[in-house]
């Protein structure tokens, strides 16, 4: 009875997925999903130097999916790479590297920098020495 109840469960996700990908167009479908279809293209292999590896237990690799662009919103299949951690690395928008900040983001974030050295400072002060003092 319970296998029954899954193969139906199996089943009706199985539909679903497929009239999603019919109805809307691959930059619009589930972020889960594009990551799935892209890896099951290309498999676990780097697309820019070529590395090749499976793990046996889970048959993932080390592998991550690279915006070309570095927009992060950009779900394109044109846009997407699949890439080894080392490669990603050395791109230009991996991880933090691609954040943009507007005037108003760096200047909240200078002010707080210069509140933080002033709070470490007034320290020094209160106390009529000096944090090199201390060590």
């Amino acid at each position: 009875m319970i296998d029954c109840r899954s193969e139906k469960i199996k089943n009706f996700h199985r539909k679903r997925i497929e009239l999603l990908k019919k109805s809307l167009p691959f930059e619009k479908w589930p972020k889960r999903l594009i990551r799935k279809v892209v890896f099951e293209e290309v498999g676990n292999h780097c697309g820019e130097c070529g590395y090749e590896y499976e793990d046996k237990i889970t048959g993932k690799g080390p592998f991550d999916l690279h915006h070309k662009d570095g927009d992060k919103q950009n779900w394109k299949r044109e846009n997407l790479k699949v890439l080894c951690l080392n490669c990603h690395w050395k791109t230009g928008s991996w991880k933090f590297r691609n954040k943009r900040h507007s005037a108003d983001s760096r200047r909240r974030i200078s002010e707080n920098n210069v509140m933080k050295k002033l709070k470490r400072n007034l320290g020094t002060f209160q106390y009529g020495y000096s944090r090199v003092a201390q060590r």
